[in-house]
């Protein structure tokens, strides 16, 4: 017998390399998984690349701001570039978006609600990225634990679901705001969050973090709330002060150096220390009722303003405010140079606002889509209610709940529109959602699946409205079509020319077609029927006011009355009027 033989056949061979069957069952659900989020990306998009058409020729108050700075960035004019109430993100982003593809006047529009588009599509690889981690930290738990939770195939439905009532509903893509940047820059910081809590404790996801939270504060300004929130759960989570507090320092430090390109700049032009002056506006608007524009001090115990509008005559209130500020409506373009002087004195009224802002932030959370949430959350507590379940619940994703119930409860002090919560309500919902967890038989699981195809079929139902039905604005849009466009090509057809000064009757704080001749509203009426109502010499004194500040002519987005209308041209077919100013 051959010994060499002898000895090999002895020897115990090597077992063939195989794939467990869990690994390879693990692989198809992964790769069914992507598909099914493929597919429910490719849907998200879809809609909102309709809705985003069907109003692509209509432009918020705020917008013609954004447009105006981002213009201002770019042309390197950095007293008007920078305010206290706007920031230099999403603007930036404009004019950046303005300077590669140069649109006419009549594609600016359509190129802003593009770039919205854009920004929901970053949102939603935010959210992707966000989701996929959520996810295996679940998957992590669910094993440790030999719990059932969410099956995956309903829960990423449910996730998917989420996502798009808060980036379709809470916010509406016709709005052209930097909410969209926000929620995307949100759903990133989460997903780095979530990253840290899985044990990844690498100096550069730290540095992720802190530049995530820098651009956070860039796009809003309540980010710089938002982000102390999010750097102190990454501070926590790690559990270990000694290796988290130097790389918690570092994320601190690149979010105060990126943060640092708009305070300070503003700190030096405003002559104090600020980091913006929404909340202080926010706070004299919708707390202590001071008027949005044209504000002079005549609210009690709100101070004096420093340099107000110059009021020019009353009855009816005639306003000049050419200089200093620039943009095409300089009233609302920077309201914190307006604004200085303001203050507050706390008065009992207060607190029935500010227990109105509260309850505005409940309803909002109990009137929308988010009802079936929240009855599912209420219906699966009850289910595995035992001494723990309300810490499980609450508190097995705290890091993620604690950031979202933070700023929630920030802007509810103050003033709650539902674009604001957006991002937040997604983790604030699927960060309590992903604590859930049952016992182990398989009754568990269907149970929580025919739990959430309930919940998800809820959600469907309660945003069927508001992503079919338009809103009054948004219908006003789609019947008028590109109207400021028009009544811009009307006005040089009258003979207005680019740079020229104009007034306007009524409010000129949606006066784009003003941007889009190129114009700047140097003076306004305050209300358009003080004017076709008041007395022919108080009437006549008030448009020899408004002659008085250079302005070429006056327009007003209705035609006058019989009784007000000599000398008064309309604009073509649009509804609007002109009338030209001769020099007092």
């Amino acid at each position: 017998m051959n010994p060499i033989s002898e000895t090999s056949a002895e020897r115990p061979q090597p077992r063939p390399k195989t794939v467990s069957s869990e690994a390879t069952g693990r692989s198809a659900s992964d790769s069914s998984l992507r598909r099914l989020e493929g597919a429910l990306s490719a849907v998200a998009l879809i809609i909102a690349a309709c809705l985003a058409w069907r109003t692509r020729f209509r432009v918020n108050s705020d917008a013609m701001n954004y447009l105006d700075l981002g213009d201002a960035i770019y042309r390197g004019e950095w007293p008007t570039a920078i305010n206290g109430l706007w920031s230099p993100l999403y603007p930036a982003l404009l004019g950046l978006a303005r300077r590669l593809l140069r649109p006419s006047g009549y594609w600016e529009s359509t190129m802003a609600h593009g770039l919205n588009l854009a920004l929901y599509g970053l949102a939603l690889i935010g959210f992707r990225s966000f989701f996929r981690r959520l996810r295996l930290a679940m998957r992590r738990e669910a094993g440790d634990a030999n719990a059932v939770t969410w099956p995956e195939r309903s829960w990423t439905i449910l996730g998917y679901t989420v996502f798009l009532g808060c980036s379709l509903v809470l916010i509406r893509i016709s709005v052209l705001s930097p909410d969209l940047l926000v929620a995307a820059l949100v759903y990133f910081a989460a997903s780095i969050l979530l990253t840290i809590a899985a044990g990844n404790r690498r100096a550069w996801t730290f540095a992720a973090l802190g530049v995530v939270l820098g651009l956070g504060y860039l796009a809003k300004t309540p980010m710089f709330w938002g982000s102390v929130l999010f750097l102190a759960a990454a501070f926590f989570v790690v559990r270990d002060w000694r290796k988290a507090a130097p790389r918690v320092a570092l994320a601190a430090g690149l979010f105060l150096v990126i943060a640092g390109l708009y305070f300070v700049p503003l700190s030096m032009i405003k002559g104090r220390p600020t980091i913006g002056d929404t909340a202080r506006l926010n706070y004299g608007f919708h707390i202590h009722k001071v008027p949005y524009v044209h504000w002079q001090g005549d609210t009690a115990g709100n101070g004096s303003p420093r340099h107000p509008t110059r009021r020019l005559m009353t009855s009816p209130d005639v306003y000049e405010f050419a200089s200093p500020v620039g943009g095409t409506y300089p009233p609302w373009y920077d309201p914190s140079y307006w604004y200085e002087g303001l203050r507050f004195a706390w008065k009992p009224a207060d607190v029935r606002r500010l227990t109105t802002s509260l309850l505005d932030l409940y309803f909002m959370f109990t009137d929308t889509f988010q009802v079936s949430l929240l009855v599912g959350l209420l219906v699966v507590t009850v289910r595995v209610w035992d001494r723990d379940a309300v810490r499980r619940v609450l508190l097995r994703r705290w890091y993620v709940v604690l950031p979202a119930v933070g700023v929630l409860l920030m802007y509810s002090l103050v003033h709650v529109e539902p674009r604001y919560l957006s991002a937040f309500a997604a983790l604030l919902w699927l960060g309590l959602y992903s604590g859930m967890a049952l016992g182990e038989a398989e009754g568990d699981r269907r149970w929580l699946a025919a739990v959430a195809l309930a919940v998800i079929g809820g959600m469907l139902f309660e945003m069927t409205g508001p992503l079919v039905v338009a809103t009054e604005s948004e219908q006003q849009a789609a019947v008028d079509g590109h109207l400021h466009w028009r009544v811009a090509r009307e006005l040089q057809k009258m003979g207005i020319r680019p740079e020229d000064p104009i007034a306007s009757a009524g409010s000129g704080n949606t006066a784009y077609w003003a941007r889009l001749a190129g114009l700047k509203v140097v003076a306004e009426t305050r209300w358009r029927d003080d004017l076709w109502t008041a007395p022919e010499p108080a009437r006549a004194a008030a448009l020899r006011a408004l002659a008085s500040t250079g302005a070429r002519g006056i327009v007003s987005r209705e035609l006058p009355p019989a009784s007000a209308a000599s000398g008064w041209q309309p604009l073509g077919d649009t509804g609007f009027a002109y009338l030209r100013l001769g020099r007092p």
